[in-house]
C-alpha cells in the first residue's frame, strides 16, 4: 500500500543494558546469562496504519477511515528459561511476557503516543526452580518521538541535519523559535552546503540540459566561422 511507509530500525542506538547479579550459580546462572544476552530488540515505524471505524449515517452503518501513525516493537530470542517484565517512565502499566505468551520466542506490542517521548524497561528474570524471579537484566528502550522542528522550512531544505531528523529520542535543543539558528549554525560547523545552493547548482545543470540543442547550433556556427576564416586567411598568405 504506497501510504504505508515503513521503517526498520535496529534499538541497538537507542538501548541499553544492565546486568545484575543474582543468586543464581554455576550451570544455572551460564544458562540464564546466556539466554538474557541473547534478547534482542528492534522497531517498525509505521506512517500509515489504517484504523477503520464505523458510524450509523442515516440508518446505515459507514465506514470510515483515518491515517494514524504507530511504532511497532519486537523483542526476540526470549526462552522458557527467562521472563520479562515491561514497564516505561510514563505510567504504572506492567506486562509480564513469558514464553508461552510470544510466538515461537518473538514478542510484540504497539503505541500510536508519536508525540510523547517515553523509555520503555524491559527487566528479564530467570525462570529456572532454583533462581526462580532473579532479576538477571534491564534493557532501556528509549522509544522515537515525532521532531515538530521537522516541519520547518529550514528543515524540510536541510533533512540530513540530525535537530531535523522526523524522529527523534532525544531533545534536540531547538524549538521553533531558534531552530532557523541552530540549523544555520549546524551547518555552518560542519561545513554543509544547504539544499537550496544543491537546487542553484541543479538549476544550472538543467539549464544546459534543456538547451543543449541550441548551444550545439551556436557552437557549430562559432566552429564554421572559425574554419572560414582559417582558410581565407590560408588562400591570402599564399597569394
Amino acid at each position: 500500500m504506497k501510504n504505508i511507509v515503513k521503517l526498520l530500525l535496529g534499538v541497538m542506538l537507542f538501548s541499553s543494558v544492565n546486568v545484575y547479579a543474582a543468586t543464581c550459580s554455576g550451570a544455572d546462572l551460564q544458562k540464564v546469562s546466556k539466554a538474557a544476552n541473547g534478547i534482542k530488540t528492534n522497531y517498525t515505524i509505521n506512517e500509515g496504519k489504517i484504523s477503520e471505524e464505523q458510524e450509523i449515517v442515516d440508518d446505515m452503518a459507514v465506514t470510515k477511515y483515518d491515517v494514524l501513525p504507530s511504532i511497532n516493537f519486537t523483542i526476540y530470542n526470549i526462552t522458557n528459561d527467562v521472563f520479562l517484565k515491561i514497564t516505561n517512565d510514563i505510567n504504572e502499566d506492567e506486562t509480564i511476557v513469558t514464553y508461552s505468551s510470544t510466538n515461537n520466542g518473538k514478542y510484540s506490542f504497539s503505541t500510536n503516543d508519536m508525540f510523547i517521548k517515553m523509555t520503555y524497561y524491559i527487566e528479564v528474570f530467570s525462570n529456572l526452580d532454583s533462581c526462580k524471579a532473579d532479576s538477571i537484566s534491564k534493557i532501556t528502550l528509549k522509544k522515537p518521538y515525532y521532531n515538530q522542528n521537522a516541519s520547518a522550512e529550514i528543515c524540510i531544505e536541510n533533512p540530513e541535519v540530525p535537530m531535523c531528523q522526523k524522529y527523534i529520542t532525544e531533545d534536540t535543543g531547538a524549538d521553533v523559535i531558534t531552530i532557523d539558528e541552530k540549523v544555520k549554525e549546524y551547518l555552518k560547523k560542519n561545513n554543509i552546503t544547504t539544499t537550496t545552493a544543491k537546487s542553484d547548482a541543479s538549476n544550472d545543470g538543467n539549464f544546459f540540459t534543456k538547451n543543449w540543442k541550441l548551444l550545439a547550433i551556436g557552437g557549430g556556427v562559432i566552429v564554421v566561422l572559425v574554419g572560414g576564416y582559417i582558410i581565407i586567411s590560408k588562400k591570402r598568405s599564399a597569394l
